[in-house]
Parts: structure tokens; sequence; C-alpha cells
């Protein structure tokens, strides 16, 4: 599988595929029966690589930069773009999130490689979470 990512918002961001190893998507509620239906949770989880090397525009450096910064306006929510694509190029899966938000950010680098990871975790809107669409 290949993955790219495209986020517009509060910041522009497109992973390739070479940065992107891993997606997650998750749609979950409550275990409690009264609350089942209206407290959806609707997130994707993206792993890549920070691929550092001096000709390269690191792109997750603006994911880092929009993590420490609250989320508190309706401008302040990204459309998140996920697309999954088999080796023959058709589309598996493609997930927008149109109203999210970055819930939790991770990065790691280790001192003998220039090579960093990073995990970044989007949530949608729950008042938006019809307008997500799933393809």
């Amino acid at each position: 599988m290949k993955y790219e990512v495209k986020v517009t918002g509060p910041v522009s961001v497109t992973l390739s595929p070479d940065e992107v190893t891993a997606v997650k998507f998750y749609s979950d509620s409550p275990d409690d029966s009264n609350a089942r239906s209206s407290e959806l949770t609707v997130s994707a989880t993206v792993e890549g690589k920070i691929l550092i090397d001096a000709l390269s525009d690191v792109q997750s450096d603006q994911l880092a930069a929009w993590s420490v910064k609250d989320h508190e306006e309706e401008s302040d929510y990204a459309t998140v773009e996920i697309t999954c694509t088999g080796a023959d190029s058709s589309v598996a899966r493609k997930v927008t999130l149109t109203s999210a938000f970055l819930a939790s950010y991770y990065e790691s680098f280790n001192g003998g490689s220039a090579i960093g990871k990073f995990k970044a975790v989007f949530k949608q809107v729950k008042t938006k979470n019809a307008a997500t669409a799933v393809e």
C-alpha cells in the first residue's frame, strides 16, 4: 500500500508515499449504551518518516508547529484527505476529515540517522462527523 496525506487549512501539508509508512482509521463510541449513538469519535493516525536532507522540504515541520496551537476557532480546523492506493495505483480507500484538528503529535530522532519518525493523530470535530467522507 502507498499512502498520500493532504492537509489544508491553517497549515498546508502534503505527505508523499515516501514519507508515510502507516495509516489507521478509527470510528469509536463509548461502551455506555446511552452514549453510543451520540458520542461517536472519528480519527485517523498517520505515521511516517521525517526525511532530513538539505535538499528536501520537510512537510512534517508544519504539523509540529500546528500541534502546539490551540484549536478553539473554526478556522483552526483543517481538511485532512488520506488516500490509500494499491500496487496497481487503484484507490483502495480514501477518507476525508472535513473539520479535523491535530489531537496528538509525536516526533523522534536517532542521532546516528538522517531519518526521524513522526506520528500524528487527527480527530474530526464531533459536531461535523456527518461530513466525514469514506470512499
